[in-house]
């Protein structure tokens, strides 16, 4: 990393970030090119959770190659000045890859579904519907190296 007094390689750090991002960009191997896709996703213990319809065009990539790279970042707060070269953003950021498993036991399932809930603030036992508790396709990406960039405080 170019600014590497923006970096941030602590767990505890990350697993913090981790649970304040919003979408998680997944790339994915299409090829001579990569496919980014953005996703609503859950953390827990350095997985991330994502759902999705059982049929598509990441589920074809994603089959062919479980690598993964992803990117999350949060906006905190435009910064304006008198320049343009004075502009900037207070952000936070991850990246990293990992492995990609689709889950298939049914409690994992659910358990995976309700991390994703919650990180959105839902509160308390879920209840979801057996067409689309079975329809929908879940996955876990194991990350295998993340790093997380901020700019700093002002």
């Amino acid at each position: 990393m170019r600014r590497n007094e923006r970096e941030i390689t602590d767990r505890v750090r990350l697993a913090e970030m981790f649970s304040k991002g919003t979408v998680c960009h997944l790339a994915l191997n299409d090829g001579n090119a990569p496919y980014v896709v953005p996703m609503s996703y859950g953390y827990e213990n350095w997985e991330l959770y994502f759902h999705c319809a059982d049929e598509g065009k990441k589920l074809e990539l994603l089959n062919t190659c479980p690598e993964a790279g992803f990117c999350i970042s949060r906006e905190l707060e435009l910064v304006t000045g008198d320049s343009p070269c004075s502009w900037g953003v207070r952000y936070e950021s991850i990246i990293g890859r990992g492995t990609v498993r689709f889950i298939q036991d049914q409690e994992e399932k659910r358990h995976a579904l309700d991390i994703l809930m919650a990180h959105y603030g839902w509160s308390g036992p879920a209840d979801y519907s057996s067409g689309s508790f079975a329809a929908a396709t879940v996955f876990a990406l194991d990350i295998k190296e993340a790093t997380g960039k901020a700019s700093p405080v002002s």
